[in-house]
């Protein structure tokens, strides 16, 4: 089951570098239009933030601290740097993952406010990752046509 969470966590983060790598000019990474009100690089930050802190930190112990309203708020980081940000979150999963003992145990206490474990928590996870792919093709494709 840990092999089937890699999988689909590497599946739509290169899901989501894919689409990244996709926008020609990179200040369209960072616009907003209509009803669309975060920029792709902007659910770039927050998919990253996200995974770092509720598997780096709560399930890998590494320390990372994270400022979630930043995540909405930072501009202007370049598409190689969102694209290795990417890339570092996959390496993480990839260390953190194999290593859980048992995924039925609860997820670590004062991370999530329904406490469950850490296979129900990690479906949220992959889950949320999958919507923010979702919107980041969105985004794409409609700032293309645009």
């Amino acid at each position: 089951m840990k092999s089937d969470f890699n999988l689909y966590f590497n599946y739509y983060l290169d899901q989501l570098e894919h689409e990244i790598k996709l926008y020609d000019d990179e200040a369209a990474l960072w616009v907003t239009t209509g009803d669309t009100k975060n920029s792709a690089a902007n659910l770039v930050l927050h998919i990253i933030g996200n995974l770092n802190y509720f598997i780096g930190t709560a399930l890998g112990n590494t320390g990372y601290k994270r400022d979630r309203d930043s995540e909405f708020e930072i501009q202007n980081i370049s598409k190689s740097e969102l694209i290795e940000r990417i890339e570092h979150t996959r390496q993480l999963l990839s260390s953190v993952i194999p290593h859980i003992n048992n995924l039925t145990d609860p997820f670590p206490e004062g991370f999530w406010k329904d406490g469950g474990t850490i296979h129900n928590q990690l479906l949220k996870l992959l889950s949320h990752l999958a919507y923010h792919a979702g919107q980041v093709n969105y985004h794409r494709r409609s700032i293309i046509t645009n």
